[in-house]
């Protein structure tokens, strides 16, 4: 995702496991990760600023500024950014998925990605 940033805003240690809070940003208009799911936990998107389109089992929907959407475990899910500035908070409950996000910056081959994500329950459909 050339230029996304991800920033861990709340770690499952500051809330007591309860969740994992990340912010994205500066991503390109089209991108977006592709379809998975997380066996682990439940995703909310909360839309901070820009538009995003999202896919959330068969459910389709663009969200824009001050838009929740709630993505349960195991529902398969994707989003794309529609615009050229854009701004995500992203709510994994339980917490626990931190290190995902800061590994996945060391993980530079395809197979160690996926490793990772294996080790982290999130399986990739596409």
């Amino acid at each position: 995702m050339g230029t996304a940033s991800f920033v861990l805003r709340a770690q499952a240690a500051d809330t007591g496991g309860m969740y994992t809070l990340v912010e994205s940003s500066r991503m390109n208009v089209g991108e977006g990760p592709g379809l998975h799911v997380h066996t682990r936990e439940d995703e909310t998107f909360i839309v901070l600023e820009g538009r995003y389109w999202f896919l959330v089992g068969d459910q389709e929907l663009i969200g824009d500024q001050g838009t929740v959407v709630y993505c349960p475990r195991n529902a398969p899910h994707r989003f794309e950014v529609l615009s050229p500035r854009s701004r995500m908070l992203h709510m994994f409950t339980p917490g626990g998925i931190d290190d995902y996000f800061r590994r996945n910056y060391e993980a530079l081959e395809t197979e160690r990605l996926d490793a990772l994500a294996d080790e982290f329950g999130i399986r990739f459909l596409d």
